[in-house]
């Protein structure tokens, strides 16, 4: 009987290693790909390569805690896609700054891709309760505010 259960339970942890082809990442590396990208400073001086894409945002929400939307670019399915602040924040109230999503290094595919990112805005929000953000390609502002 003891035996029985011990084969038994060796199979299932053989077929539970080994017969899934669901996820090869470690739990930390999954975690990482559900949660939102950081918002990344632009440094003043810096320059942009010479095959960057700027992308337009589409569709904007906030969901999670993330900044959420549509790109759509001409390249590679799984790209990096950054966005870019400059750090500049109007003085209307509320403030407005402009944030731009970047592929710096695009690949060399030509396949036309539609996806949607997502980004911790919490940066934005650390010395003001509310902040309209614009889009290059985008007439509507999206309002953000602290919880």
């Amino acid at each position: 009987m003891i035996s029985l259960m011990m084969g038994l339970g060796l199979i299932l942890f053989v077929s539970a290693c080994g017969g899934s082809s669901k996820s090869t990442e470690s739990p930390e590396q999954e975690e990482a790909s559900n949660s939102c990208s950081p918002l990344l400073d632009w440094e003043p001086g810096m320059m942009l390569t010479d095959g960057h894409v700027e992308l337009e945002g589409k569709n904007v929400r906030v969901e999670d805690g993330c900044l959420v939307f549509e790109v759509e670019y001409s390249g590679c399915v799984n790209e990096r896609v950054d966005l870019y602040w400059n750090g500049i924040m109007t003085r209307s109230l509320p403030p407005q700054i402009s944030l731009q999503p970047v592929i710096l290094e695009p690949g060399l595919c030509e396949k036309w891709v539609q996806r949607e990112v997502q980004f911790d805005y919490s940066k934005i929000l650390e010395n003001e309760e509310k902040v309209l953000v614009k889009f290059k390609g985008m007439e509507e502002m999206l309002s953000l505010k602290r919880n």
